[in-house]
């Protein structure tokens, strides 16, 4: 912002310099045409008053051609929005300009100083040739050029002076302008500048809001995990016992399949001791009896095996239905957990709000409760300015009684 400042600075004083100088160089100018019409009106001849004419003619040519040039020159600088350097590379061909322009109004003079010599010559010499009785016509002719180049040389000193005039207000228009420009550029820089800040605070508010959120999600989420290996701890509990009654399930089933080895072979006993028992009808009665016997044992203990077996399945499948149930119960825990967890994250923020809100009221009655007693110790005050007071007063009346009673 100060560099932006010291360049505005810089670019008006810059104006005001050239300015300046071109009012000067006009003034010179117009200086130096007054001194030469000046000189013009005091020749006598009439060759003399025609060279000077000639030679006036020119000079206001010439400055009126440079005048345009200075005058467009300086138009085109103030017109321009270019950058500093820019400006100051233009600076350089004005100055030219004005160099051009004081060479130029040289030169007429230079001019005049040799016409004026030719012509002191060829007068002198015409003088002499010349009788008396053409003197006075020849003085009133160069008289009257005389007021003509001095009104004409008033014009263009007020003309002059007026464009300068004009080219003055452009040039103060251009630096209120520029001076406006910057105190805008310089509002909306500041305006943004604040505007950036408030959203750099809002946005810390905000990070240090997710912080804490991110913080108590955390939080949550190691007590989740905790719950999650305490319950995978208890799976894999149930699945090591799911897989012991698998196990002892495989031994009765190999059990099962010696006992039904057993039984076969005592069938293809019974069935062989039938057969010699139809071969030979000798066998006696009680030796089947036993063999009979034995069978029913045999029968009775498989069919305990079957009924055992049996058992430890319907237990197999009751265990397993048990380990889904609970499987399912602490799945509908978690959910129960999640949903708890923020349902806890919703009463937290809004125990947080409460609690901000609460925060600003203690303040405020904190400071109401300061102005109470600043009035309470002011009102104390001014009681017992008020009591002395008083009790000055009753002294003054007792003693002004009592010395009334004296007297």
């Amino acid at each position: 912002m100060s560099w932006i400042l010291k360049q505005a600075e810089d670019i008006l004083n810059r104006v005001d310099q050239q300015t300046n100088a071109a009012i000067n160089q006009h003034t010179l100018k117009s200086t130096s045409h007054d001194e030469s019409t000046s000189d013009a009106s005091s020749l006598n001849s009439s060759n003399r008053s025609s060279i000077n004419f000639d030679s006036t003619n020119r000079s206001t040519k010439a400055s009126r051609l440079n005048r345009k040039k200075d005058d467009s020159d300086l138009f085109d600088y103030l017109n321009t929005s270019t950058s500093v350097n820019d400006k100051s590379n233009h600076s350089i061909p004005s100055n030219n300009s004005l160099s051009d322009s004081t060479r130029a109004v040289s030169s007429p003079d230079m001019f005049l100083d040799n016409s004026l010599t030719t012509t002191e010559r060829s007068s002198s010499k015409s003088a002499s040739v010349t009788p008396r009785s053409t003197t006075p016509a020849v003085q009133l002719h160069d008289d009257d050029e005389g007021l003509v180049l001095n009104v004409q040389s008033k014009q263009e000193t007020s003309d002059s002076n007026n464009k300068f005039d004009i080219v003055s207000n452009q040039s103060s228009n251009l630096k209120d302008e520029i001076v406006a420009s910057l105190h805008t550029e310089i509002e909306t820089l500041m305006r943004d500048k604040r505007q950036h800040e408030n959203e750099l605070q809002k946005y810390k508010r905000q990070l240090i809001q997710y912080q804490n959120q991110i913080a108590e999600s955390d939080a949550l989420l190691r007590d989740l995990r905790s719950r999650e290996s305490d319950s995978a701890e208890a799976l894999s509990a149930k699945d090591s016992q799911i897989a012991l009654l698998r196990v002892r399930l495989a031994e009765s089933d190999d059990l099962v399949k010696v006992k039904n080895s057993q039984c076969e072979q005592l069938q293809n006993q019974c069935a062989q001791i039938l057969q010699d028992h139809t071969d030979s009808s000798g066998v006696q009665s009680q030796a089947f009896d036993s063999v009979q016997l034995h069978v029913a044992q045999l029968e009775h203990e498989l069919q305990q095996r079957t009924n055992e077996n049996e058992r430890l399945v319907d237990e197999k499948n009751s265990f397993e239905k048990r380990s889904n149930d609970e499987r399912q119960q602490l799945l509908e825990q978690l959910k129960l957990a999640e949903k708890r967890l923020h349902d806890e994250r919703s009463q937290i923020h809004e125990h947080q709000q409460k609690t901000k809100h609460s925060k600003n009221l203690i303040h405020q009655m904190e400071q109401d409760m300061n102005e109470y007693k600043a009035k309470a110790q002011r009102i104390l005050q001014t009681k017992d300015k008020l009591i002395t007071k008083l009790k000055e007063m009753v002294q003054h009346k007792n003693n002004s009684s009592f010395s009334g009673d004296q007297h």
